[in-house]
């Protein structure tokens, strides 16, 4: 399907993706234009689903996103922190009907500030500092690829708040009418710069426009195509499940990957 605009009374077509869109078969700019419309066109495939299913979207991609990160951490005799892994049990135990935004507004809310402790310095109160001690230990901790699976996951919980009216300390969350795909956007570009190392994709410098270009030759390597593809696949399987599959999706994809084993550790280094 096409769009076009005129510019000097010449005619230009422009292609519009949609999750459907084979990705593998993009050129560079195909594939940065499917990625920049990747959050409109995840709403469009979810359009007339509640926010439950675009949970579940969310929830098999960061299953395999955190699988990863704790296959590269066994490595080391790690494991992610307490507070991430409670966070992502409480999403699941909403999705499955076993608890409402409620029982983890108090909670949410404290990981968040745990989060601003952690990334921009904010002072918290005794009760968080507490918290922070209990769920997350040392907070540096979070610098082993796990940040981004994080603040993924404390996000969703603050929008499940604040789309059933319950307590926010955060503004900006406060006009979130339902549950967005920011989390898997952040994945992807978050991969824009892991697989040029991954995949030793050239760079000549740090000069910005080394840097896109070898991100555009990054999108077509084999690996971030298959990043795409699970991405792809977890969604549709997301719009098709019924809610008594949910439990069986969260087992199954608990040993699914985002990346083939061997990429695990390296992936930690970036």
């Amino acid at each position: 399907m096409q769009t076009y605009f005129t510019v000097g009374g010449d005619i230009f077509f422009v292609e519009n993706y949609t999750l459907e869109t084979d990705f593998a078969a993009l050129d560079g700019p195909g594939a940065n234009r499917w990625l920049n419309s990747f959050q409109e066109m995840a709403d469009t495939a979810f359009a007339d689903s509640g926010d439950r299913c675009r949970l579940l979207g969310n929830l098999l991609v960061l299953e395999r996103y955190i699988h990863t990160i704790q296959q590269g951490l066994r490595t080391t005799g790690g494991q992610i922190s307490r507070g991430t892994q409670s966070a992502i049990d409480q999403l699941w135990a909403y999705l499955e009907g076993r608890a409402v935004p409620a029982d983890f507004a108090e909670f949410a809310n404290n990981l968040y500030a745990c989060l601003l402790a952690y990334d921009v310095g904010e002072n918290l109160t005794e009760e968080q500092e507490a918290f922070q001690q209990q769920y997350f230990g040392k907070i540096d901790y979070l610098r082993a690829g796990e940040n981004t699976a994080a603040v993924w996951a404390f996000c969703l919980l603050l929008q499940l708040v604040a789309i059933e009216g319950g307590r926010l300390d955060y503004q900006e969350f406060r006009s979130c009418k339902q549950v967005d795909f920011v989390g898997i956007e952040d994945m992807l570009n978050l991969f824009d710069d892991t697989c040029i190392e991954l995949t030793g994709t050239s760079c000549p410098s740090d000069r910005g426009g080394d840097i896109l270009r070898a991100m555009e030759a990054g999108h077509l390597t084999p690996l971030y195509r298959q990043i795409v593809a699970h991405i792809q696949g977890d969604l549709h399987t997301a719009l098709a499940a019924q809610p008594e599959q949910y439990g069986a999706l969260r087992e199954a994809y608990q040993e699914m990957a985002i990346l083939p084993e061997e990429y695990a550790v390296q992936m930690l280094e970036y």
